[in-house]
């Protein structure tokens, strides 16, 4: 017949011994880290394809088939992509709200 131990205090259920509110704010940070981290990080691979193909025509020397849009939102693209990046990291990571 197995022997069944007890597992360390350590390993315990998540929920034990917190409260419904407490669970569910737990649940919500949960939720918010991974959103937080699925946007930054698909704002980081925009920003690379989007850069690299500016930088790919610009090196070509292609200014002519560069997209108007892009030539006008070349400026604000860094800071605002960064921005995002930036922001939903810093969600992600928070415990207190």
């Amino acid at each position: 017949m197995p022997q069944t131990t007890q597992p360390p205090d350590r390993i315990r259920d998540r929920f034990d011994g917190l409260t419904a509110e407490e669970q569910q704010e737990y649940e919500q940070h949960r939720l918010q880290l991974h959103l937080g981290y699925g946007v930054g990080i698909v704002a980081a691979i925009a920003l690379l394809i989007i850069v690299s193909t500016a930088a790919t025509l610009a090196v070509q020397g292609h200014f002519d088939r560069m997209s108007p849009f892009l030539t006008a939102l070349g400026p604000y693209l860094l800071p605002v992509t960064g921005g995002v990046v930036g922001y939903a990291f810093s969600r992600g990571g928070r415990r207190n709200h």
